[in-house]
């Protein structure tokens, strides 16, 4: 079972403590390419203030810094490696068990499931924005430019994974597993994981431009929904699939104003509503699950939800 996966490795707290400072930590280390660019354009551009790294927190526009878009989204996605050597030191050195166990209790990864995963999600997300232009065609713009296409879509499909990833690893994975380690309580483990995921982006620009109160019902609700795919799959795979999309869409296909990805978007939008956000999100993770539950042959709900109940930890062997 996936949530036992804990059992295969030492279970140490300080093992866990170590881990989770070392990530961010190794974020921060990873973030001085970015730092550094943003500090020297600082010091070489007249048109770049000081006060140009404060406005970059709320719109992380990188050719406010006359950098490449996509080179800049590059140097963000590049500190999410400090997140994986984290993980990678703490499960290997310290908990002395397989990188993999905060994936799948199989031997080897389902790549099919995270391809299914991303394409499903893709799709949906095409759906409704065909809709919502169809009924709205004066809010989008198009923009495309060959050029700056390509590489995003390279970015998007290659090198974006290791944001995405890195955080289902780290959230769904390892936090879940060690709460379950040491509360024995799937539910709580959930819950909590979900709420940290909602803190964690409670930085995002997002939050500024929409309001702490959508955009965290966004955030932890679409945490709580991953983490029920998680446990529902007995696997990540699924999660890591449907976070890819999201992601992707959101920086090749069609962004809206306040987005934390700036990138040159085939489509761009002007303001969204973000209830109507929370809903299509809700409405996709469910049209989702039902097409799994067809295609994976899950059990009825209610024998799904016993999955989250501590009775269905016990006696049971990995």
């Amino acid at each position: 079972m996936f949530l036992l996966q804990y059992k295969k490795g030492k279970n140490n707290p300080l093992y866990y403590i170590i881990t989770i400072f070392l990530v961010p930590i190794g974020y921060i280390l990873f973030q001085l390419p970015l730092t550094g660019y943003l500090t020297y354009a600082v010091n070489k551009y007249d048109d770049v203030t000081a006060s140009a790294l404060t406005e970059f927190e709320s719109n992380p526009d990188f050719t406010l810094f006359h950098l490449d878009k996509n080179i800049g989204l590059i140097l963000m996605i590049i500190m999410f490696l400090g997140v994986w050597f984290a993980l990678i030191f703490g499960l290997k050195v310290l908990h002395k068990r397989s990188f993999f166990s905060i994936i799948t209790p199989k031997t080897k990864i389902n790549w099919n499931k995270i391809f299914f995963a991303f394409g499903i999600f893709l799709a949906l997300s095409l759906l409704y924005d065909g809709i919502s232009f169809l009924l709205h065609p004066d809010s989008y713009t198009l923009h495309f430019e060959i050029k700056n296409f390509l590489p995003l879509l390279l970015i998007g499909l290659f090198i974006l994974p290791i944001q995405t990833t890195a955080e289902e690893l780290f959230f769904r994975g390892y936090i879940m597993q060690g709460v379950v380690a040491w509360l024995k309580e799937p539910w709580i483990a959930l819950l909590l994981t979900s709420l940290f995921f909602g803190i964690v982006h409670g930085q995002n620009p997002e939050i500024q431009e929409y309001g702490i109160a959508p955009m965290m019902v966004y955030y932890i609700g679409a945490g709580v929904l991953l983490g029920l795919i998680t446990i529902f799959d007995n696997s990540l795979e699924l999660a890591i699939g449907i976070h890819a999309a999201i992601n992707f869409y959101a920086a090749v296909i069609s962004s809206y104003s306040g987005a934390v990805l700036q990138t040159d978007t085939i489509l761009k939008s002007g303001q969204m509503n973000p209830w109507i956000a929370n809903f299509v999100l809700f409405l996709a993770f469910g049209v989702f699950m039902y097409i799994c539950s067809k295609k994976y042959n899950w059990p009825p709900i209610n024998q799904l939800f016993q999955k989250l109940e501590k009775s269905s930890l016990e006696n049971i062997e990995i």
